[in-house]
């Protein structure tokens, strides 16, 4: 008698672990197509057999087996490539942002283009040249002052819009700083929960997965490492090139801020240098904007200088002379930002400074020569200075073939981490991701096994009622 319930008992763990199986296929596939889900499976195991080995156990040979359990609800996951990937998204959101930030670049000098600051001196210098030929011709000098004062607003538009590109990439970090410090709020929250969960024996799956796609929407900001503790909480740890800094501890965060006046992001007093992620490519694209504009700065100072300098050495129509071709506006910031034409030649072309010597003194007949000289000024290599060993022409040319190399080294790299990133994906999604095929080969499997246990159930219902009927006789 005792064995038929054992074996009925048997049967009925057995049932109820199937149903538990059959759940939880029936909830993969329910979220085949849910964002960062994490298929689940459950681990069964053999429960303790009857008798337990002891020196009264009952007499009889061997044990029986007293059926299974399930004994967790497991989330198929590769923590290593969990880790791999995350560093891998790192880079690329910093490429990303490198990329951004570059075209844009890019964009604003149009290079080369009818447009381009490139096209617009060559027609600046071409009309120093007309301007050597006839010096006299009021026609040319005011094509020159107009094609100066195109010049000097190029240099200043560019010079806005690199400005521009700085303060857009400052709102930017400061978007990405906020979003940090949300997603470390709610992983926060959600160890809270999981910990709580955890201590009561059971296994949050779901919260984990709400926790891993912050955790990868983190990793594509921001580089950092982190470890799971024993209660299910994991302890975030920034990485950066100024040290490593606690972002979450179980249920604790820590905010961040941005200083635009520093342009630092700042962890309680101390600021921080991204090492990879989407601030550190940001940061880089920062410095490299502000490298591009030093060097803007440093053609137009040395373009308004060379021209100065020879300029005022010559003679306007009027005998004028010591006359600055450009000036620069101290007050703005940068030459490129500040240079623009001088009033005086503004208003009076004749003071255009194009002869090596005065043609109202007696026996003196204006020449061209001061304009060829600042003609010839393009191409003049410079012995010293900021422009030593090249010239104004080749300076602005290797500065915006440096700026193609360097754009089109941030798309490549994009692209390629792109790839890798893809590739790494797949292989995630192979492991953690729900096939639906494979799932309904498992559900028909757990369905099987659920009849097969059911079928042993109604067997022993069929046992039992002989024995009672045969004991009412």
């Amino acid at each position: 008698m005792s064995g038929t319930f054992f074996g009925l008992n048997t049967a009925l763990r057995g049932l109820f672990a199937q149903q538990k199986a059959i759940n939880t296929t029936a909830h993969n596939i329910a979220n085949a197509n849910t964002p960062g889900y994490t298929r689940q499976q459950v681990v069964m195991e053999t429960t303790m057999p009857f008798p337990m080995p002891s020196l009264n156990k009952p007499g009889g040979a061997g044990q029986v087996g007293t059926g299974v359990d399930v004994s967790e609800i497991a989330r198929i996951r590769d923590l290593f490539l969990d880790s791999q990937l995350r560093n891998e998204m790192g880079s690329l959101g910093r490429f990303e942002e490198q990329w951004e930030v570059l075209s844009k670049v890019e964009t604003i000098f149009m290079e080369p283009s009818e447009t381009g600051l490139s096209s617009i001196l060559d027609m600046f210098w071409g009309a120093w040249e007309d301007l050597s030929n006839n010096a006299e011709n009021s026609a040319i000098r005011t094509t020159l002052k107009e094609l100066a004062k195109t010049v000097a607003e190029t240099f200043n538009h560019l010079s806005s819009q690199l400005h521009t590109i700085l303060d857009d990439v400052n709102s930017i970090v400061d978007i990405r700083v906020t979003e940090i410090n949300t997603y470390a709020e709610q992983i926060a929250n959600l160890n809270k929960q999981i910990a709580a969960i955890q201590l009561a024996g059971d296994q949050p799956n779901d919260l984990k997965d709400r926790r891993d796609i912050l955790l990868d929407k983190l990793a594509s900001l921001v580089d950092y490492s982190y470890t799971e503790k024993v209660d299910g909480t994991v302890t975030i740890t920034l990485n950066s090139d100024s040290g490593d800094f606690v972002l979450v501890e179980g249920d604790t965060f820590k905010q961040l801020t941005f200083d635009v006046s520093s342009e630092k992001i700042i962890y309680d007093t101390t600021s921080i240098l991204a090492s990879n992620g989407e601030l550190k490519g940001l940061e880089d694209a920062r410095q490299m904007t502000t490298n591009y504009l030093d060097i803007l700065n440093t053609f137009a100072y040395n373009l308004a200088d060379g021209i100065n300098t020879l300029h005022k050495t010559g003679f306007g129509l009027d005998g004028s002379t010591n006359i600055a071709f450009f000036k620069i506006d101290p007050s703005k910031d940068g030459a490129a930002a500040g240079i623009y034409l001088n009033s005086e030649i503004d208003e009076d072309v004749s003071k255009i400074a194009a002869s090596s010597v005065d043609p109202t003194n007696a026996g003196e007949v204006g020449n061209g020569d001061k304009a060829l000289e600042i003609y010839q000024l393009a191409r003049k290599v410079f012995s010293s200075g900021d422009l030593a060993g090249t010239s104004l022409n080749n300076f602005y040319k290797n500065f915006i073939a440096e700026l193609g190399v360097e754009a089109n080294t941030a798309l490549r790299n994009k692209e390629n981490q792109q790839v890798l990133v893809d590739q790494l994906t797949t292989r995630k999604e192979s492991t953690s991701g729900v096939s639906t095929d494979e799932e309904m080969v498992n559900l028909i499997q757990y369905q099987r096994a659920y009849e097969a246990a059911a079928k042993i159930i109604s067997v022993y219902d069929e046992m039992l009622a002989t024995i009672i009927h045969d004991l009412k006789r």
